[in-house]
């Protein structure tokens, strides 16, 4: 971001709350939410701190890259059975995977989009969405602590009482 401009966006927020420059709460506004982009981007920092903030949201990024990474790259699912996935469109149903041996009767369901999302709308058993629920987010080495899902209520993963997503692979 321009710091030449954020002085001067700083310079007129600043006078704009002595003496108002223009009156509509649009303006206002906008010029408010300037400043605040401005000064969440670091550039209200000492030269200090700025650089500090660059080297946070440099390794941020980087973080985030490799997270996306590990949960594309993640092959996890939960085995569950016709009946645990009632309400689940047939269509997505019948893309799972059949088990076989101990799994036989059961369907395959990853937790990738196509299959989570469907089944945490749609599966009327509370406990299936829960299973879902709790495990996908285990599949994020242990962040799942902080995370409250909205979908099924159970807010940790210390209540689940199912087996972890890297014991379910296909």
């Amino acid at each position: 971001m321009r710091e030449d401009i954020y002085k001067l966006v700083s310079a007129v927020h600043n006078s704009n709350k002595e003496k108002p420059i223009d009156k509509s709460p649009e303006a206002r506004r906008l010029l408010e939410k300037m400043n605040q982009d401005y000064e969440r981007n670091g550039l209200g920092l000492s030269e200090k701190d700025r650089a500090r903030f660059k080297e946070i949201k440099k390794e941020l990024s980087l973080l985030c890259i490799d997270f996306s990474k590990r949960l594309g790259e993640e092959n996890g699912g939960i085995w569950l059975t016709p009946e645990e996935l009632k309400g689940t469109p047939e269509d997505v149903v019948a893309s799972f995977k059949k088990g076989e041996g101990e799994n036989e009767g059961k369907l395959f369901c990853s937790f990738k989009y196509p299959d989570f999302f469907p089944t945490m709308k749609y599966a009327v058993n509370p406990e299936t969405r829960k299973q879902v629920c709790v495990l996908t987010g285990e599949r994020s080495n242990g962040c799942f602590d902080a995370y409250v899902c909205d979908s099924c209520s159970w807010p940790t993963r210390t209540s689940a009482t199912t087996t972890s997503s890297s014991s379910a692979k296909p």
